[in-house]
């Protein structure tokens, strides 16, 4: 993976962290952070596990009932999807459990 790369991933990282802490900005630019790497690696098992977390955390703040089902259906897919392509990642894994264990089971 190319340093520049390396230091957008980490940097998106960090202000994930942060914005689950409460910082609605960092969450904000967390996010749109990984969907500049989500668009250009979508492949990226932790990639795609942090854009599908932060999905399901925007679904969580939306009121529009057919937004918040789009949102969530599409992380979930995503957290699945990262899981399949590398079941070995406790990252992966974490996000994934981390982020749906507040779901309803419905």
């Amino acid at each position: 993976m190319p340093r520049d790369v390396q230091a957008e991933l980490a940097r998106a990282r960090e202000l994930y962290y942060k914005g689950i802490k409460g910082d609605k900005n960092a969450l904000r630019e967390s996010d749109r952070l990984f969907a500049r790497l989500h668009s250009a690696a979508p492949d990226r098992p932790v990639v795609q596990a942090y854009y599908g977390s932060l999905r399901l955390l925007e679904a969580g703040r939306t009121w529009a009932l057919w937004r918040k089902n789009a949102l969530s259906r599409e992380g979930l897919q995503h957290l699945d999807q990262a899981v399949e392509r590398s079941p070995g990642d406790l990252e992966v894994r974490f996000l994934r459990a981390a982020t749906t264990y507040h779901l309803p089971g419905f």
